[in-house]
């Protein structure tokens, strides 16, 4: 059977030929539950749950959203530099996909992170906020720790591991950043909702996810190369845990820095 990923027309997106691991495969079907288990075990999103009060949650709206940009600035390097180091072309075309449609595909205005940018628009973040934001450190540490870590890889198992972590969260991922960015406001969730970034990455994910599972089935056959997998599996989850852990840290250091001001 072969079929291929089919957004609706005014995306004009399709996705990859596959002939064997559709999502409907019984082997996609269960070692994606095995590592989103793997992920939900991680607890990568525990660091911002506890952010209720309606003062912090307007910050963690700011806070997520430019950190959530310095990310996606940076997200197509690691997907370029991942297709890059593999050994062969056959991992690199299945790689290279994801790299592929974030950086727009064949158009440069579709490039993900500024669509991105575009929605953040419709939060009115005033410049005051991305001056106090761009001279801290955020989320670097995180981003430096995952570039760090896919240059030090080398098998290639480990490689399309870490993809796979990277990407394994990634529906949630989306929706804990639409929860934070919307401040519990409805009438800004369904805007931010009918963006296109949003629309695009509320389908995409899943078919990310489906090709990072298919890479470990194609490619990784020895107990070896499972056990690389796995590891490099592991960091992509640890970059989240860290990416978040250090939004939460932004926002209390932002608060403090602000009830410590004089009246």
């Amino acid at each position: 059977m072969e079929t291929t990923v089919q957004l609706k027309d005014d995306f004009q997106y399709q996705g990859i030929t596959e002939r064997l691991y559709t999502a409907e495969h019984p082997e996609i079907v269960r070692w994606a539950k095995f590592f989103t288990d793997r992920y939900k075990e991680a607890q990568i999103f525990e660091p911002i749950t506890g952010i209720q009060h309606s003062d912090r949650r307007a910050l963690l709206a700011v806070v997520s959203s430019l950190e959530w940009y310095r990310f996606s600035q940076f997200a197509p390097w690691f997907d370029c530099q991942s297709a890059a180091k593999v050994s062969d072309n056959k991992m690199r075309h299945y790689l290279i996909q994801i790299a592929f449609e974030e950086l727009g595909m064949r158009d440069e205005k579709e490039i993900h992170c500024e669509l991105f940018w575009e929605t953040v628009k419709h939060l009115g973040i005033s410049d005051d906020k991305k001056k106090l934001l761009q001279g801290l450190n955020g989320v670097s540490a995180a981003l430096q720790y995952l570039a760090t870590s896919l240059l030090a890889a080398k098998p290639d198992s480990e490689i399309l591991g870490m993809m796979l972590g990277f990407e394994i969260p990634a529906r949630e991922n989306i929706e804990t950043l639409l929860e934070c960015m919307s401040n519990n406001n409805e009438a800004l969730k369904k805007k931010l909702a009918a963006t296109k970034f949003f629309k695009i990455h509320r389908i995409i994910e899943t078919e990310h996810i489906r090709l990072s599972v298919s890479n470990w089935l194609r490619f990784c056959k020895t107990e070896g190369e499972r056990s690389d997998f796995i590891k490099g599996c592991d960091i992509g989850l640890n970059f989240w845990k860290q990416f978040w852990t250090q939004v939460n840290d932004t926002v209390t250091l932002i608060e403090k820095e602000q009830h410590a001001r004089p009246c």
